[in-house]
């Protein structure tokens, strides 16, 4: 465990050196501040005669004397109670400047863990969040990454408390070797019998990490299901399920606390019955001197709070731990994960076409293909139609586009250049893509716009919410592109929100526009307005449409057929509905499409 500690200490060093440097310094003087105001007492006490003709045999308060007398001071009691309040005050001041640093240096290293993980899971392939469950990853960059700074403010105190600790207990040698022997070595024995209930707060740590895991998954579940809740009338069930996961944490918390308390409990008693013991040890056997005797009791009593908060800072620590282990897993993974864009092209330009060059694709190696040997031309400028049942594997020749997904077989030539040696930030950013679920933010519609180009101007928003055929509707609103659009667009239609979307992907100006499913949910009005716009940007730019409904791409200029992750037929609407005998042609049938 020490191990663990020292490598968080160094990560946080690296985060900041300078303020980790300087964190430690003063813990240092501050050390060193705490033992002179101590070693001040004893001077101060025998000033007022306490323990006089004591002082000729102890060294300790021959040592004292000796640096006064090196100084040329004379040690009355106002002189040392002056430098004792002097002394105090920049006591005081530097534990407010260690405070300040710690709270300072925990909060940045937090928000340094979250931002480095966050950037770690979205320079990740699109398989790591296929695989991942989103909601685990939610709760690592929120509940666990703030156990985060816990673990670093507990660390800093450990071992600014500690160092506090080691002077007194120096300071205590000095005066009484022997009690301070006994003393402290009664109080080794304490802790290494409660060390499984000190250890224990690791096990409550893991326990804790998992059970906010399952908590942040049923929050995100069942609010993203909002709708299917109400509309089953099953509130009681989601309550009882939710109040099921935050119960288990509410348990595990009160589990921490009262473990931490237990170890209060016991040791603060003992410590007590070590200084009352050492109190008659010291008066009866070893005869230290009054006021020496007094300082070594004040030691003594110091050091009891000082060890309780390093025990519980220690046990904070070990609960924090299970966290940053749980989010150095994530971060690995999703690094194992990571897009290799390094000495790849960067595409600024699309001006030829998307060639499959015998394509197959499986999730995983020991899967099934779902796309097998396909072989498909976009020409730039052009309209193509990947059509097919749901499951054909449209959705993820798309996803190959754009580079979310690499061939397991085969290549893919965007242009001239095959598409493992694109640099896919800049091809995307050539690319305007629609899906079928739209996701809109919970801000106003022009903010949600925006998003996709962050320079466009009022007249490039103009423009797209024309073409889009979006324009009447969001004028019609009473604060027009000011309108908040609610959780996911949920104060807007499916019509209105799909329009968005599209007026979304134009204001990119994409030099390719994917519509991934993005009118298959739309009622029939709502599908004529998007196909209508789709219709205007024809010739313009290079559109691939993917659908299973095939009355919108009647005026596609080529069509592929897809079925069971193959292309089992292709040409233009009129070939495809000539064969009769073709798998277009009876889905035309279905669809109620086909010639009579």
């Amino acid at each position: 465990m020490l191990k663990k500690f020292t490598l968080i200490i160094k990560d946080i060093y690296r985060f900041n050196p300078f303020k980790t440097a300087a964190s430690f310094i003063i813990m240092v003087i501050l050390g060193v501040t705490n033992g002179i105001n101590i070693a001040l007492l004893v001077p101060m006490l025998e000033s007022t005669g306490l323990g006089e003709g004591e002082r000729a045999g102890n060294q300790f308060s021959n040592y004292i004397s000796g640096m006064f007398n090196k100084l040329g001071i004379s040690p009355s009691f106002g002189l040392i109670l002056f430098i004792f309040l002097i002394v105090f005050l920049v006591v005081s001041y530097l534990q407010y400047q260690q405070l300040k640093l710690a709270s300072e240096l925990s909060t940045h290293y937090s928000l340094y863990i979250r931002d480095r993980l966050y950037r770690s899971i979205f320079n990740a392939q699109w398989l790591f969040f296929i695989n991942k469950k989103m909601a685990h990853a939610a709760n690592m960059l929120t509940v666990e990454s703030q156990r985060i700074m816990v673990l670093c403010n507990s660390l800093i105190r450990v071992i600014s408390e500690a160092f506090i600790v080691v002077i007194y207990i120096a300071l205590a040698l000095m005066i009484s070797w022997q009690i301070t022997i006994i003393v402290v070595t009664t109080g080794i024995v304490i802790t290494w019998l409660m060390r499984k209930q000190i250890q224990s707060g690791r096990g409550i740590g893991v326990e804790m990490t998992n059970a906010n895991n399952e908590l942040q998954s049923v929050v995100w579940e069942h609010l993203g299901s909002a709708k299917i809740v109400k509309g089953y009338a099953t509130e009681n069930q989601s309550f009882t399920f939710f109040h099921k996961m935050v119960k288990k944490v509410s348990d595990l918390n009160i589990q921490y606390l009262v473990n931490q308390a237990k170890i209060r409990a016991i040791f603060e008693p003992v410590t007590v019955i070590l200084l009352c013991i050492g109190l008659y040890v010291a008066l009866n056997y070893f005869k230290v001197d009054t006021a020496l005797l007094v300082v070594l009791l004040f030691i003594f009593y110091r050091l009891s709070p000082k060890i309780t908060l390093i025990q519980q800072n220690y046990h904070k620590a070990l609960t924090s731990i299970p966290a940053v282990n749980a989010l150095q897993a994530l971060e690995e993974e999703a690094a194992s994960f990571r897009e290799q864009f390094e000495n790849k092209s960067k595409i600024n330009s699309f001006s030829k076409g998307i060639i499959f060059d015998n394509v197959s694709f499986s999730y995983n190696t020991d899967d099934n293909n779902v796309l097998k040997n396909i072989n498909i031309s976009i020409p730039y400028g052009k309209t193509i139609a990947l059509v097919g049942e749901s499951g054909a594997g449209k959705s993820t020749a798309a996803d190959l586009i754009m580079g979310l997904l690499l061939p397991s077989a085969g290549r893919i030539h965007i242009d001239d250049l095959e598409i493992n040696d694109i640099n896919m930030t800049y091809w995307r950013s050539l690319i305007g893509y629609v899906t079928q679920d739209t996701i809109l933010f919970h801000e106003s519609i022009r903010a949600n716009l925006l998003w996709a180009n962050p320079e466009a101007t009022e007249e490039d928003i103009a423009d797209v919410l024309k073409i889009s055929a979006a324009d009447s509707f969001v004028n019609s609103l009473p604060e027009g592109l000011d309108t908040i659009t609610g959780d996911r667009g949920v104060r807007l239609s499916g019509g209105q929100r799909q329009r968005l979307a599209l007026a979304r992907a134009l204001l990119r100006k994409p030099k390719l526009l994917i519509l991934d499913e993005a009118t298959s949910s739309l009622d029939a009005d709502s599908e004529n307005r998007i196909q209508e716009a789709v219709e205007t940007l024809h010739g313009s730019i290079t559109i691939l449409i993917i659908t299973h409904r095939l009355a919108t791409v009647r005026n596609a200029d080529f069509i592929y057929t897809m079925r069971q992750g193959e292309v089992v037929e292709s040409g233009t609407w009129g070939e495809l509905t000539e064969n009769t005998s073709g798998y277009f042609y009876s889905l035309c049938s279905l669809q109620g499409l086909a010639k009579r």
